[in-house]
C-alpha cells in the first residue's frame, strides 16, 4: 500500500484523450471547452503538414504556451492539490478520507473524498445538485513515470484520460 508519496512535486500536462466529450458531460460551454483543448493537447495540434506546414508550426508553438499543471505538497495529513492553466487556476486543500466541499474547475459544487487504493490515488466528486455530473478522478504513476489522470462520468458512462510528465518549475 502507498502512502502517496509518488504523486507530490510538480508535473505537467502533455496529451489529453477524450477531454472535450467529458467537458461536454459536465456542462462546460463551448467557449470554454476550446480554450481548455487548446491547452498541450498534441493530437490537436498535430495536424496539417505540407503547403500549411508553417502555418501549423505557429500554431503548435502557440498551443506550447498553453498547457495545465498539477502541483501536489503534502504537510502531515494535510494535501494540497495547485492546479493551474492558462486560463484558470485553482487550490484543493483536503485530508485522506475525510470528504469535503469542493467547487470544481468546470464550475460544479461537490462533495469529495480523496482515499488511497493500493497505488491509485482516488478522488470521489458527488454533486450538490441533482442532475450534475458524479466523477471519479483516479491517478496512477505508470511504469514509464508519466501522471495518468482517468476521469469517469459515473453517470454518463463516459471517460477521458491526461498524461502529466513529472516537471520542474
Amino acid at each position: 500500500m502507498s502512502n502517496g508519496d509518488q504523486f507530490l512535486g510538480h508535473w505537467k500536462l502533455a496529451s489529453s484523450e477524450n477531454w472535450d466529450e467529458y467537458m461536454k458531460a459536465a456542462g462546460v460551454g463551448l467557449a470554454t471547452r476550446k480554450e481548455a483543448n487548446q491547452l498541450t493537447n498534441n493530437k490537436e495540434w498535430k495536424r496539417g503538414g505540407g503547403a500549411t506546414q508553417p502555418d501549423v508550426l505557429v500554431t503548435r508553438k502557440v498551443a506550447n504556451q498553453l498547457t495545465s499543471y498539477e502541483d501536489w505538497k503534502r504537510e502531515g495529513d494535510q494535501w494540497t492539490l495547485h492546479i493551474s492553466s492558462t486560463f484558470k487556476s485553482k487550490i484543493v486543500t483536503f485530508k485522506m478520507g475525510e470528504e469535503f466541499d469542493e467547487d470544481t474547475m468546470d464550475g460544479r459544487k461537490v462533495k469529495s473524498l480523496v482515499t488511497l487504493e493500493g497505488d491509485k490515488m482516488v478522488h470521489k466528486q458527488k454533486p450538490t445538485k441533482e442532475g450534475e455530473l458524479d466523477s471519479t478522478v483516479t491517478r496512477e504513476i505508470l511504469d514509464d513515470g508519466r501522471l495518468l489522470v482517468t476521469f469517469v462520468a459515473e453517470n454518463k458512462g463516459l471517460t477521458a484520460k491526461r498524461y502529466f510528465t513529472s516537471h520542474k518549475p
